[in-house]
C-alpha cells in the first residue's frame, strides 16, 4: 500500500512540474512571442478596410511605455481562459521565477548591455534603479532592452497567475466549456485568418513589385495562420462540450 502511495505522489508531482514548465513558457515567453504578432495581425486586419496603422504606433504600444499593456491584457486574458477551462493550481505560481530573475537583476546588475547603453541610461550611472527597471529610464530607442528582458516577463507572469486566480474565484464557474464560448473562439479565429490573408496579400504585391522571398516571411505567416485554426478548431471543442481538463493536485 505504501508503495503504491508513493508511486502515485511521485506521478502527481512529476505531471505537476510537466504543468508547471507548459504553463511557465506560455504565461511568460509564450505570450511575449505572440503579442506582436496580434497586434501586426489587427494592423494587418484593418487594412482590409483601407485603414493605416503605423509600424511606429506598434513598437511604441509593444515596448514604448515601461507599462506594456498588449502583453500584461493578453496574459490576464490567456490566464483566465485557461484557468476557466483547465483548472490546474500550479498556474498561479510561474511569477516567482521571474520575480526571482528582476530581483537579481535589481539588486546586482545595474545594465545588462552597458557596451549598447549610453550613459545616460545606465543604472546608477545616469538614472536610478528604480527609473531603470520600472519607470521610463530604460526603453528600446535608447538601445536598452532591460525592462523587455527583465521586467516584462515577471508582468506577464503576473497578469497571468491573476486571471487565472479570476477563474477560480468568480462564482458560476463550469466544469464544461461554456458553449457561449464558441462564438468568441470562432470570431478571434477568423480575425486571424483574415489577418493572414491581408498578410498574404501584401507579399504577393511585394513580389509583384521586384521583391525577392525571404524566409523571415515564413514565421509570421506560420504564426498567425496557426492561432486562427487552432481557435477555430477549439471553438468546435468547447460547441461539442468537451469536458475540462483536471489533473488532480496540479
Amino acid at each position: 500500500m505504501r508503495d503504491a502511495l508513493r508511486q502515485s505522489n511521485d506521478r502527481s508531482t512529476v505531471g505537476s512540474l510537466a504543468w508547471f514548465t507548459v504553463h511557465q513558457f506560455l504565461g511568460t515567453y509564450g505570450i511575449m512571442f505572440v503579442a506582436p504578432y496580434i497586434l501586426v495581425s489587427a494592423g494587418d486586419f484593418l487594412q482590409l478596410f483601407g485603414r493605416q496603422f503605423p509600424m511606429a504606433y506598434t513598437y511604441w504600444i509593444l515596448t514604448g511605455t515601461p507599462y506594456f499593456p498588449v502583453q500584461i491584457l493578453l496574459g490576464l486574458l490567456l490566464g483566465w481562459l485557461i484557468g476557466r477551462h483547465f483548472q490546474h493550481r500550479v498556474m498561479t505560481w510561474i511569477w516567482i521565477i521571474p520575480l526571482i530573475y528582476l530581483l537579481y537583476a535589481f539588486i546586482a546588475v545595474p545594465t545588462f548591455t552597458p557596451n549598447l547603453t549610453p550613459p545616460d541610461f545606465q543604472a546608477g550611472v545616469g538614472e536610478s534603479r528604480l527609473s531603470h527597471y520600472f519607470g521610463w529610464g530604460c526603453q528600446p530607442v535608447n538601445h536598452c532592452m532591460d525592462q523587455t528582458t527583465v521586467t516584462l516577463p515577471f508582468y506577464i507572469s503576473l497578469s497571468y497567475c491573476l486571471g487565472a486566480l479570476l477563474a477560480r474565484k468568480i462564482r458560476g464557474r463550469f466544469q464544461r466549456p461554456n458553449p457561449r464560448h464558441f462564438w468568441i473562439y470562432l470570431v478571434v479565429g477568423l480575425f486571424f485568418l483574415a489577418a493572414f490573408c491581408s498578410e498574404l496579400r501584401q507579399l504577393v504585391e511585394l513580389f509583384r513589385q521586384g521583391g525577392q522571398w525571404h524566409w523571415a516571411y515564413l514565421q509570421p505567416l506560420v504564426v498567425v495562420a496557426g492561432a486562427g485554426g487552432f481557435l477555430i478548431l477549439y471553438s468546435i471543442v468547447v460547441a461539442n462540450g468537451e469536458p475540462v481538463v483536471r489533473t488532480g493536485r496540479t
